[in-house]
């Protein structure tokens, strides 16, 4: 299957979504450098391992960053109001149309802990059945 491209019509920066703290560090050694951190806003994201007859359930998505189509985990952010199982149970639903009877929490990591406070909440899901809930 073959999957069109969008086309990109502008870009911009934003800073609504986050904010960056910038760091004057002096190590110990006496090197003096500067860092900056990413705080982007929100309770943080979801990472989905939909498991179901010893098969990983993969999405296919725009990624916007490499401007193409790829393979991935269903993943989101955490809503007001939700816990990370909560929201991964929902953005299972939303983006690839199943939910988990079973899920668990199997542990909270941060892809880049030296520049970002983000934290992503992995959460196995198990026991699949349809459901769909609208994608945003």
């Amino acid at each position: 299957m073959s999957l069109t491209l969008p086309k990109i019509l502008s870009t911009r920066w934003s800073t609504k979504t986050q904010s960056t703290e910038a760091l004057q560090l002096e190590f110990s050694n006496g090197a003096r450098r500067e860092f900056f951190r990413v705080h982007p806003a929100g309770h943080g994201s979801v990472l989905v391992v939909a498991v179901q007859d010893n098969q990983v359930l993969l999405t296919r998505e725009y990624a916007c960053g490499f401007h193409r189509y790829e393979l991935g985990l269903p993943r989101g952010h955490i809503d007001d109001g939700e816990s990370p199982v909560e929201a991964a149970n929902r953005e299972l639903q939303e983006e690839a149309g199943f939910a988990a009877r079973e899920l668990t929490l199997l542990r909270t990591l941060s892809l880049v802990p030296t520049y970002m406070s983000h934290q992503i909440h992995v959460v196995l899901a198990q026991d699949l059945y349809e459901s769909q809930l609208p994608g945003d």
